[in-house]
Parts: structure tokens; sequence; C-alpha cells
């Protein structure tokens, strides 16, 4: 956190500053004039405040010069406090400024990406995933920290500083441009309005949310949700699969979330554009093009296990495949 940093060091060298011309005036003071400590400190805060109130005893000669001296260095002292003040807030607007324009102009270009509403570990959790797979996120959080973060470690993440209740937040991460919505607030009631001003924003998105309390799902899935994750119950069935059918499990987590390796477990969903749309599976040739096996099609409510090569295609079908992530990018190819 860079401009963290910076404010901390001018902060440390503006109370160095004082401490020094606070010490040298009251030591000063004592030695010159031989007066108590705390007489010597309040003749250094009234001389160096300029408040106008009448000396603590006659002072001497020696002490008057002394006094000149103290003036012109606290008024120097004082004067460049304030020029390191004013440099840090003006540098920090305009670099601020910049930034956030900056942002808006990239998020502006983007399409097809994801949105996550709330940076906390499972929006973050998310965000990386997602990025792993190659996708694009714009993380929407109102806490200043966790957009500072993100400033700082970026990693191809986009940010809007902002609430995701409001609706101005949603546009500035280009909603209306993107592929799905991630929310993932610890607030079922903030996660529930997210999703109303979401799905009224564009009809057609993707709404992905979180649910920490199960009586809260169905609202979700009303106010316009298509699907509520809830990770306690996720872990908890997680925790049971990996105690019944460790196997299973661990091959699951090759071809779904593990990067670096060479299987890969997708969903892939055929567009109006498609070349595939209308052939059967045998006359697209898809194991043959790309080198990938079908092993689910997802066709609205219907889950087709283990399609025949007869089976046609049609446009919105999500076909679920094995492959390489070259083939699957292949067949992504094909799909649009």
């Amino acid at each position: 956190m860079g401009e963290r940093r910076k404010a901390i060091q001018s902060l440390r060298i503006l109370i160095t500053l004082l401490i020094l011309v606070y010490g040298l005036g009251t030591v000063g003071y004592v030695l010159i004039e031989g007066w108590t400590w705390v007489e010597a400190l309040y003749m250094t805060a009234i001389t160096l405040t300029t408040v106008g109130f009448s000396e603590v005893r006659p002072l001497s000669t020696v002490g008057r010069l002394y006094t000149v001296m103290l003036i012109s260095v606290g008024i120097g002292g004082v004067s460049y406090s304030v020029v390191l003040i004013s440099q840090y807030v003006l540098e920090t607007s305009l670099s601020t400024l910049s930034r956030e324009r900056r942002m808006a102009r990239e998020i502006e270009n983007l399409s097809n990406h994801y949105v996550v509403c709330g940076y906390g570990r499972v929006g973050q959790r998310a965000t990386d995933l997602i990025v792993q797979g190659g996708g694009k996120v714009v993380v929407i959080d109102q806490n200043l920290e966790t957009i500072e973060e993100l400033r700082e470690e970026r990693n191809g993440v986009y940010y809007v500083l902002g609430d995701g209740t409001d609706d101005e937040a949603l546009l500035s991460s280009g909603l209306e441009r993107a592929a799905g919505l991630l929310v993932c607030t610890g607030d079922d009631a903030d996660n529930l309005f997210i999703v109303l001003s979401a799905r009224g924003l564009k009809k057609d998105l993707l709404i992905i949310a979180r649910s920490s309390h199960a009586q809260n799902e169905a609202k979700m899935v009303r106010a316009g949700a298509d699907k509520v994750i809830s990770p306690y119950n996720i872990g908890g069935q997680r925790m049971a699969n990996f105690a019944l059918r460790p196997g299973l499990v661990e091959m699951l987590d090759v071809v779904t979330t593990s990067s670096g390796l060479e299987l890969w477990l997708e969903d892939v969903v055929i567009r109006p554009t498609s070349s595939l749309a209308g052939k059967t599976i045998g006359e697209a040739e898809i194991r043959g093009r790309t080198g990938v096996n079908v092993i689910v099609v997802t066709r609205g409510d219907k889950t087709l296990m283990a399609p025949s090569v007869e089976m046609k295609i049609d446009v919105g079908d999500h076909l679920v495949v094995v492959g390489t992530k070259n083939q699957v990018r292949q067949l992504e190819e094909l799909a649009r």
C-alpha cells in the first residue's frame, strides 16, 4: 500500500519536526534564563504559535535574541509542514482521480466479464478461480482498504469502489455487458437487494448469489437469482463426500479447480451464431475436431447424461465436457 506508507512517512516527519523544535525551545530557555521546564515549555508554545500572550518572565538580551531565532525556526518548520501536507493531499487527490478515470475507461472496454459483489473470503476465492480460468472480473466493494489492496495487486482484476445495492455502482462495473454476476457479500439482505437490482438492469444476466441461511434461498430465486449457493451447505457436503469417496473428490478437484494440470471439466454454452447449433453430436464431430468428450448436456431444466451421437444440439444448450485446456478453448470457439 504505497499511499498509506507515504502518508505514515509524512506524518512521522511532521511529528519529528515538532518534537525537535519544541525540544530545542524548551532546553534553550532552561539553559539561558534558568526557568523551570514547565515555564520553558509554556514560553516555547506561545512563541511558536504566536498567540500573543505575555512573556512568562522578563527576558534577557540573549533570551530575546534566542526567541527571535526560535520564531524564525518555528515559522520555517510550520511552513514546511504546510507545504508537505498540501503536496501530499494534492498528489493523492490527483493520483486517485487519474486512477479512477483510467479504471472506468478500462471497464468500459470490457464485455463478457464477471462482476463480483463483495470481496471477502468467498468473493476473493471466486475471483481467483475465474481469473485462473482466463476470465475477467470487476469487483464491487465499499471497503476502501479492500479497494486499495486491489489497486496495488491488480493481477488482472478491475474494481469499483461502491455499494453493490446501488444501481450506479452496478452500472459502473459494466453489468449490461457482463456474462454473469456473483453476489458474495456476507449479508443475505444485501445479497437479495443486489439480485433484485441486477435483474432489473439486465433480464438475461446469469446471477449466482450467496445465501448464509437456507430459508432465504427461495427468496433470492424469486428475486431473480439463477443459482443460490450456501457456503456452509457446500462445505459440509464436501467434507462428507471426502469421508465417503475421497478418490472421486480428488479427481473432481483435478478437473475443476487445479491450475497447471492438463485435464479440464468445463461448461460450454451454444450461442445462436454457433456452427454447432442444429447438428447432432455426431454430425458436429466434436470429438474429432476438438478432442473433448461430451459427458452431460443441460437443456433448460433437463440434464441428459452420457448423450448419444444422435442427439441434436440446440441453441442455449450447456455442454459439460472433459479435455485439455486447449481442446476446451477450441470447442468454446465453435460454440460462439
